[in-house]
C-alpha cells in the first residue's frame, strides 16, 4: 500500500509542474459560456442561444408532404408514428 501511495504522489509531482491553463499552450476559447459574440451562423433556420452556459440550438422541421412507403418502428410503439407527418424526436432530462 505504501509503495502504491508512493507511486502516486512521485506521478502528481511530475505532472503537477507543468500545469498550464489552455491558453498558455496556445489553445483559443471557442465559446465563453455566456453569449454567441463571434459566432456566425452559416445556413439553416435554426435558432441558436446559450442556456446554462451550453449552446442550444432549437432546430426547423419541415413537413413531409406525403406519407413515405416505408414507416419505420411501425409496430413498436415508436412516437414517430403518434406525430402524423411530422418527424421530429426530443428528449426530456429526468
Amino acid at each position: 500500500m505504501t509503495r502504491y501511495l508512493m507511486l502516486a504522489t512521485i506521478a502528481l509531482a511530475c505532472f503537477a509542474g507543468d500545469a498550464q491553463t489552455a491558453e498558455e499552450q496556445g489553445f483559443v476559447p471557442l465559446f465563453d459560456g455566456k453569449t454567441l459574440d463571434g459566432w456566425v451562423q452559416r445556413g439553416g433556420k435554426a435558432e441558436y442561444r446559450v442556456e446554462d452556459g451550453q449552446i442550444v440550438g432549437r432546430l426547423v422541421y419541415d413537413r413531409l408532404t406525403e406519407v413515405p412507403e416505408t414507416l419505420y418502428g411501425q409496430g413498436i410503439g415508436s412516437h414517430y408514428q403518434a406525430q402524423g407527418l411530422k418527424l421530429s424526436k426530443h428528449f426530456r432530462q429526468e
